[in-house]
């Protein structure tokens, strides 16, 4: 696991992805990376409540220091991880308010 502290919100792409910048060294050396929020799904923005999703997670987190628990790459080049904004996991209080459900893995057809 990679742990980053510093840390900005850039945008809020869906409910459950965030562009953020990471700042890697002290003299400035940034990098922008999309971040999948481990462990929850929400509606995809074409379906019902994704815009509603995407508005709580923005007024949430969007241009706020977060710290990120980096776990993995997805099979998008996103890396998972968990969001913590002033110690709160963000997962948690999304999965706690009803904004996201518990992801689940889908099954390879058989």
């Amino acid at each position: 696991m990679f742990i980053y502290e510093s840390v900005r919100c850039l945008r809020v792409v869906d409910g459950d992805t965030i562009d953020c910048a990471i700042l890697l060294t002290p003299d400035s050396l940034t990098i922008k990376k999309r971040i999948r929020l481990a462990r929850i799904d929400t509606p995809e923005m074409h379906q019902v409540g994704g815009k509603e999703a995407k508005k709580i997670v923005m007024e949430k987190i969007q241009n706020s220091k977060i710290d990120l628990h980096i776990f993995k790459l997805d099979s998008f080049g996103r890396w998972i991880g968990e969001v913590y904004k002033d110690g709160e996991n963000i997962s948690d209080w999304l999965l706690e308010n009803g904004i996201a459900k518990p992801y689940v893995k889908p099954t390879p057809p058989q």
